[in-house]
């Protein structure tokens, strides 16, 4: 199993939900996803 099995990238969560990277941005902002920092890349479960 890799790490890729169970997060995704922002830019991947966008095209999975059909939305722009930015609006993704702002649900994490507004903490409707719960992510994952890890240096400087966000992963969402």
């Amino acid at each position: 199993m890799n790490i890729s099995d169970y997060f995704y990238t922002e830019r991947e969560a966008a095209k999975l939900l059909g939305v722009n990277r930015i609006t993704i941005w702002r649900r994490i902002k507004e903490n409707r996803f719960n992510v994952q920092r890890i240096g400087g890349i966000v992963l969402i479960p």
